[in-house]
């Protein structure tokens, strides 16, 4: 008599995600998770309550090969929170049907990524707090808009829209190059100086090596000026800085020069630094407000329709 082989949960979950992985998630099914066991599809029945029982259960080992692919295999050169971003997107291009399954797919409901209850992504908010000095709070903030970010681009190329197979690096000669020529330290200002969206400051809240093209490098004299201050200055008064220092043809642009000689108050360095805290804090509060706002229109057009249809 043959002796009576046993499927266990294991076997048809990872069966699912052989079959998710090369086919999608839409192929999983009893009968061909039985067909690729090589069974009866009596032991799928016995082994799950049902099909949205499998389902989840598939979801999560997804989940979890998920962040076992981004976290796994780091390195000290480059910062481990830039290198879980560049996994992510990698993750998209290599396993899109696990991709579409864990964020285009509205009945994989995981949170994936973005929620302090998992605990594997608490782990990237470490990485981001040894590689920058920010609070908890703009740790939040800053992975909201990275993530943003990153899951745009890793969601068209998912779906095919985008092709970065040909796409070029800077070589570590040429960043050797760029970097002696041009070191963006933590507390440098980053300023667009040519293109649609010249005359913008960024705050560099970053302390490691990078190389930039085509922005302007402010080293603001520390005991004189604080980089807070100067961004937010200088983005406050861009409209008027660009009305005095407009140059261009067919690509405005500001050369060095012209920036060089913009002009801005510059109060005592304690003031300067009172002033930024302040106008950070407004725009805290900014945002808290409108979302307090974006709620409570939510729940008022829920009622509206709850009671008026």
């Amino acid at each position: 008599m043959p002796r009576n082989v046993i499927i266990s949960k294991e076997n048809i979950l990872n069966a699912g995600f052989d079959i998710t992985r090369k086919y999608g998630i839409n192929k999983v099914s009893n009968r061909e998770l039985a067909k690729y066991l090589n069974c009866s599809i009596r032991p799928i029945y016995y082994q799950f309550k049902n099909s949205d029982e499998l389902f989840n259960e598939l979801c999560k080992k997804i989940h979890d090969y998920f962040y076992s692919y981004i976290l796994n295999n780091l390195n000290d050169k480059i910062p481990k929170y830039k290198q879980v971003g560049l996994n992510y997107i990698k993750f998209a291009r290599e396993e899109k049907n696990f991709y579409q399954v864990l964020f285009l797919n509205k009945n994989c409901d995981l949170n994936t990524f973005n929620q302090d209850t998992d605990a594997s992504f608490n782990i990237v908010k470490g990485f981001i707090k040894t590689s920058t000095n920010l609070s908890l709070e703009d740790i939040n903030d800053f992975h909201f808009k990275m993530w943003t970010f990153c899951h745009g681009l890793a969601t068209l190329l998912a779906n095919d829209k985008i092709d970065l197979t040909d796409i070029e690096y800077v070589s570590d000669e040429d960043h050797e190059i760029i970097y002696k020529r041009c070191n963006p330290e933590y507390g440098d200002v980053l300023y667009t100086n040519i293109g649609v969206n010249y005359g913008t400051a960024c705050f560099n809240n970053l302390d490691y090596e990078f190389s930039m093209k085509n922005v302007a490098l402010l080293k603001p004299k520390r005991e004189l000026l604080d980089g807070h201050y100067l961004w937010i200055c200088l983005n406050y008064m861009r409209d008027y800085i660009l009305s005095q220092n407009q140059v261009g043809g067919a690509q405005t642009f500001m050369g060095l020069a012209t920036i060089k000689k913009i002009s801005i108050p510059v109060p005592s360095i304690n003031l300067q630094k009172q002033f930024a805290e302040f106008l950070v804090q407004i725009d805290k509060s900014k945002v808290a407000v409108q979302k307090a706002l974006d709620e409570t229109q939510l729940l008022f057009d829920s009622l509206m329709q709850q009671y008026f249809g």
